[in-house]
């Protein structure tokens, strides 16, 4: 990150230096021309432009490989879960006994809570490489006059 900021803040000092010569080519032409700054500096700001954007490119792949391996961990842990609350759902038809009953009610409400933040990883992660969106729900307003 601070390789970026760097290369950023040169880009911008050379892109300054460029600008102040085309603006203002009188100033100091002579010297400029006679000391090659002007290639100089449209090479460098040529190259630090093409690091940049191989850099971009770069991070962005690995950004959207990231998102796409944790979409598909949501998408395994969610399979499993759901095969496993199958299995609960089965026991709970099976069994008589009101404490097997109540300790198979804790297991159900810690599998809904592991299968809730499972959903809230996925949606993320789907929310993050743009297969979703989010759409705002209508709230309606209503003014109280009594209230204000």
């Amino acid at each position: 990150m601070f390789h970026i900021c760097r290369q950023r803040r040169e880009l911008d000092r050379l892109s300054k230096s460029v600008e102040h010569f085309l603006l203002y080519p009188e100033d100091d032409i002579e010297e400029t021309l006679n000391e090659g700054a002007v290639a100089n500096l449209q090479n460098a700001f040529s190259e630090l432009t093409a690091q940049f954007s191989l850099m971009r490119a770069a991070s962005a792949h690995r950004e959207e490989e990231m998102t796409h391996f944790v979409e598909n961990i949501a998408h395994q842990i969610k399979n499993a879960a759901t095969a496993l609350q199958i299995r609960l759902d089965i026991l709970q038809m099976k069994l008589k006994l009101p404490d097997e009953v109540e300790a198979l009610k804790k297991s159900q409400l810690c599998m809904n809570r592991l299968t809730d933040e499972v959903d809230r990883v996925l949606k993320s992660s789907q929310l993050a490489s743009g297969k979703i969106t989010m759409v705002p729900k209508n709230r309606s307003f209503r003014s109280n006059k009594g209230m204000l």
